[in-house]
């Protein structure tokens, strides 16, 4: 159960059923609570058999061509990054625009532990912040598809 989600995305090959793992992504992410155990073995296997350079020169390939085309409300400067995160308005209805588009942009922090009253900068700024892909998986064809469907819905 555990890796439902993740094996659901890897045999959608042709990415016909983004809406069933990433549902099954979400569920699974809810559920999770932190705690302090060893690394699997599957995990480790994992880490030792990923070539990290050549991906993060296809994240860093990708970030550099999101930098360029919406610098204007990039966070982030550098990075070898997982995602290229934004700060936009009404990022919920952007939000929800860019996965009809089958763009699956993140939300983090969607539920701040701490009281709005005591910290109201870092709520607002949770509410106006998402995450653009731009992992190795990608190729420029497809930034500029996000970047284009992006700039539509801004």
């Amino acid at each position: 159960k555990e890796f439902a989600a993740s094996l659901l995305r890897f045999e959608d090959i042709e990415q016909t059923r983004n809406d069933v793992w990433y549902a099954a992504y979400r569920q699974a992410e809810e559920a999770m609570k932190p705690e302090i155990k060893a690394m699997s073995r599957l995990s480790q296997w994992i880490l030792h058999h990923t070539p990290w350079r050549l991906l993060g020169k296809d994240r860093q390939k990708n970030f550099r061509y999101l930098q360029k085309h919406l610098r204007d409300i990039a966070l982030i400067q550098d990075a070898v990054p997982f995602g290229f995160p934004i700060q936009v308005k009404n990022r919920d209805n952007i939000i929800k625009k860019l996965h009809a588009k089958k763009i699956f942009a993140a939300i983090h922090w969607p539920n701040l532990p701490s009281s709005a009253k005591a910290f109201p900068f870092e709520h607002q700024m949770a509410k106006s912040i998402l995450t653009l892909p731009c992992d190795h998986r990608y190729t420029e064809e497809e930034m500029q598809h996000i970047v284009l469907e992006l700039r539509k819905i801004l």
